[in-house]
């Protein structure tokens, strides 16, 4: 769905760690749509298509452009099972990793955003990403009975500032106080504008 939620004032105590950002490019098409990475961290990016990409990171704030880098196509060709003997078949693809695209790392981002990520060869490669001060920040399930569904876990107890957040559309409420207590679990819905109430991102 693209949305994103996130507790924006958790700055003490135990903090989990959050991986690295990573963004690929696979049968042309640019993911995860979106993505985070923690302030301080690098972002990676890299390719397994046989095609360049000229990636673009930007600011979603003031449009500025923050990162640009040629990501070189990849030359690895992967084969299945029946292209030949399964010795030959592993000995094949064992060289086949060593040509795969070298993938990119941004610098450190500094402070807290939104940005997106584009390549500019094509254009319908379109990609977002939030850098967050902490790990307490997620996006909804997948899987088909919770689809659309934010779980987040391990949150300590106390009143906290919950931004939601989405590319594309407004929400309706962008940040709420919840108040999580020790041992409870806390639910409530958020909803976000139609695309022609919601204007542009």
């Amino acid at each position: 769905t693209g949305a994103v939620i996130m507790l924006t004032d958790i700055t003490a105590g135990p903090l989990p760690h959050m991986g690295r950002g990573k963004f690929h490019v696979n049968n042309g098409e640019l993911l995860p749509l979106v993505g985070f990475s923690a302030v301080h961290d690098r972002v990676e990016l890299r390719t397994f298509d046989s095609f360049s990409n000229d990636f673009e990171i930007a600011d979603l704030a003031d449009g500025k452009t923050v990162f640009s880098k040629r990501l070189a196509a990849n030359t690895a060709k992967f084969k299945g099972l029946g292209a030949m003997d399964k010795k030959g078949l592993i000995a094949w693809n064992l060289t086949q990793w060593r040509k795969l695209a070298k993938p990119v790392r941004t610098e450190p981002f500094r402070e807290r955003g939104f940005f997106s990520i584009r390549c500019k060869r094509h254009p319908w490669q379109v990609s977002y990403l939030v850098v967050f001060p902490n790990p307490y920040i997620t996006l909804p399930s997948v899987q088909h009975r919770r689809w659309g569904t934010f779980r987040m876990s391990k949150v300590p107890a106390g009143t906290w500032t919950l931004e939601a957040w989405h590319p594309k559309l407004q929400a309706v409420q962008r940040t709420r106080k919840i108040t999580v207590t020790a041992d409870e679990t806390l639910e409530f819905s958020i909803a976000f504008r139609p695309p022609a109430e919601a204007g542009a991102p």
